[in-house]
């Protein structure tokens, strides 16, 4: 009897084998090994062994990779905006310094976004929404780190630390030669229900005894409620901040918005800023058909979609219906709508009660 053919080997490893990648490279590449001595094809058979391991593991790895991937694309959105460093700088300014311009943007550069550090034997990360270096006069460094919220979030203290303290061990495992500077993170709340009153400090989030609360090092926030801002602080802004600003103020106390005629720098940026923080992807669909300028020409494109749309869904909904329902849904101001509807304002106002 001689000596089994390579087929024949690769057939016994296709039968035994629990290797789903192995069996796939078998069945694409298995026609090669035929004629072939098993004391020829030995060394491939390994080679072939450790290669569909290895890409059996890619997979993996790729596939969590893609799901890390979609479950940061929000916050890439939201963060899109203020990466721009005339934003940034446009914020800190106004929030800060009382619209001084105080922060230039030429002196911002991109902070570590992830402060990376080790301890017991194991590295940890700590990621932050956005990171710049301030670099003034060559005499100090800040960071402002910017956290987007929608909702108020109960533990925010705790991130916050341990945000901030990660960036602040980074700089001590540099060595005390390195000159070290503050951190400084700014949460802005675009909530437009209630404001952000708690939590706003560490102790917030605990119960502490009267008789520990002397020696317990309390750890401050700094909240931003950007739709609660006072008309004359949202003035302060210059860059498309202000646009955004202004549009969740009017949302809050008017339930409406009228559109400022204002040139927008980064509009794909601003839109959708607007269609994560408002949940309403008809901010960024309006730059679809067409290029947009201004926020009146993307309010006036989202009306003309909405009316089409009432139109398809059922004209027998009246007139009078879809413009409550723009107002509603706070793309259309009341003033617009009556004189729409060739009402006064008392009137419309009446309509939009009953």
């Amino acid at each position: 009897m001689g000596e089994p053919s390579g087929s024949y080997i690769l057939s016994l490893f296709y039968l035994f084998t629990e290797n789903l990648a192995f069996k796939i490279t078998i069945n694409k590449y298995g026609r090669i090994f035929k004629g072939f001595k098993i004391t020829d094809i030995s060394q491939m058979m390994a080679n072939m062994w450790l290669l569909s391991t290895a890409i059996f593991f890619t997979q993996i790895l790729l596939a969590k990779f893609r799901k890390g991937m979609c479950m940061g694309a929000k916050d890439m959105t939201e963060n899109y905006l203020e990466a721009y460093n005339d934003v940034f700088a446009d914020i800190v300014n106004g929030l800060l310094f009382d619209g001084k311009k105080i922060v230039n943007p030429s002196q911002l550069r991109q902070g570590r976004e992830r402060a990376v550090y080790k301890t017991d034997g194991e590295l940890h990360e700590e990621k932050r929404d956005i990171s710049k270096y301030w670099k003034r006069k060559r005499v100090c460094i800040s960071v402002y780190g910017i956290e987007n919220q929608t909702r108020i979030d109960s533990a925010m203290p705790l991130r916050i630390i341990g945000y901030d303290g990660a960036s602040y061990r980074e700089q001590a495992l540099k060595g005390a030669q390195k000159k070290k500077y503050p951190v400084i993170t700014l949460i802005l709340y675009f909530g437009t229900d209630r404001p952000w009153k708690k939590p706003l400090k560490l102790s917030d989030c605990m119960d502490i005894s009267e008789e520990l609360r002397p020696y317990f090092s309390d750890y401050r926030l700094n909240v931003f409620n950007v739709a609660f801002l006072p008309e004359e602080t949202i003035k302060k802004f210059t860059s498309d901040f202000r646009i955004v600003a202004d549009y969740f103020s009017q949302v809050r106390k008017n339930k409406g918005y009228v559109p400022s005629k204002a040139t927008m720098k980064h509009v794909d940026a601003v839109l959708k800023l607007m269609s994560v923080m408002t949940g309403d992807h008809r901010f960024e669909e309006a730059q679809r058909e067409g290029e947009v300028r201004n926020m009146c020409e993307v309010m006036d494109r989202i009306e003309q979609r909405g009316i089409q749309k009432g139109i398809q869904k059922g004209i027998q909904k009246g007139r009078m219906d879809t413009l409550v329902s723009l107002v509603k849904d706070g793309f259309l101001a009341e003033s617009v709508a009556a004189k729409q509807a060739k009402m006064s304002d008392a009137e419309f106002e009446k309509l939009l009660q009953g």
